[in-house]
């Protein structure tokens, strides 16, 4: 799906904020026929159509994981591997004497996990599209994969040793109740790790038309503030946040122009990336295009 981006016109405004219940929010963009606003309170933006929880459950049961290349696509996945190995790298990968349980939220076609795995950790999953699922169920048998949202994920509380939303939470349609239950998912002493746009980046505030998530199914787009203290509302406490270094290569730049091909220079882009070599296409190295990372403790109790 190529995104149609234009502006919002004021019809049917929300109620309140879905992340901190603010009852003032302005008119920003519409994504592909669904309206955005932004809270003036805690800033970020979110979705508001009668019709959003249908519209986007009819796209993730249908070309979403083609859409945004969760299929399992080897150069994508080589990208995806080296994000996630920098950031679980620097969590600690056991508990005493055993694994410790990693949860990860949007697990995709499962190369997150795969990786997490080979960390050292031991690994459940949850995903929306049924696509990606099947997916990672057959990367991964054997390792559960749960196919739905984390408000009907079946676990007890303080499952989890680790908690990851990588690209996740940008998804969440119920942002602050969608939050309190990852946080309800992490044992006292967890780590939670998130990667998610930044609405206050450089590159939102220069050219917010060719901001890359601004996607159909992102539906809560956060600033780090927004974020830390929702979370700190929920008892986790920040340990350190900053600028995303995500991996990225030609070929994942190429899906990502075909599918935006009203991009400036576009044409011109995927004519010079096809005469490459796809070795050279494939070759990941850091990228940054608006994304914030940060971690998140659970206290242990005292």
């Amino acid at each position: 799906m190529a995104n149609i981006i234009s502006p919002t016109i004021p019809k049917n405004p929300p109620t309140s904020c879905p992340l901190c219940s603010f009852t003032h929010a302005f008119p920003y963009l519409t994504v592909d026929g669904i309206p955005l606003w932004g809270c003036y309170r805690c800033g970020c933006l979110f979705a508001h159509h009668p019709r959003l929880e249908r519209i986007l459950g009819e796209y993730y049961a249908g070309q979403y994981a083609d859409d945004r290349g969760h299929g399992g696509e080897r150069g994508i996945d080589r990208c995806k591997e080296g994000t996630y190995t920098r950031y679980l790298s620097r969590i600690a990968t056991r508990k005493g004497s055993r694994p410790r349980r990693l949860l990860e939220i949007g697990c995709s076609a499962g190369l997150g996990l795969l990786t997490a795995k080979k960390l050292g950790f031991e690994v459940a999953g949850l995903e929306l599209s049924p696509d990606s699922v099947r997916t990672a169920r057959e990367l991964l048998p054997g390792v559960e994969i749960f196919s739905g949202t984390v408000l009907e994920a079946p676990y007890p509380d303080n499952s989890f040793d680790v908690v990851v939303l990588l690209d996740t939470v940008e998804h969440f349609q119920k942002p602050h109740a969608e939050l309190e239950a990852c946080a309800r998912l992490l044992a006292p002493g967890g780590d939670m790790v998130i990667v998610t746009p930044n609405t206050v980046s450089l590159t939102h505030r220069l050219s917010p038309h060719l901001w890359p998530h601004l996607v159909i199914e992102h539906s809560t787009l956060f600033n780090p503030k927004a974020l830390r203290r929702t979370l700190e509302e929920f008892g986790l406490r920040q340990v350190h946040t900053g600028f995303a270094h995500k991996r990225f290569n030609l070929e994942m730049m190429t899906h990502h122009l075909n599918l935006n091909p009203g991009t400036p220079g576009a044409g011109l882009l995927l004519k010079l990336f096809s005469l490459m070599p796809a070795k050279l296409r494939q070759a990941p190295f850091p990228f940054n295009y608006g994304e914030f990372f940060a971690y998140f403790k659970k206290p242990s109790p005292a």
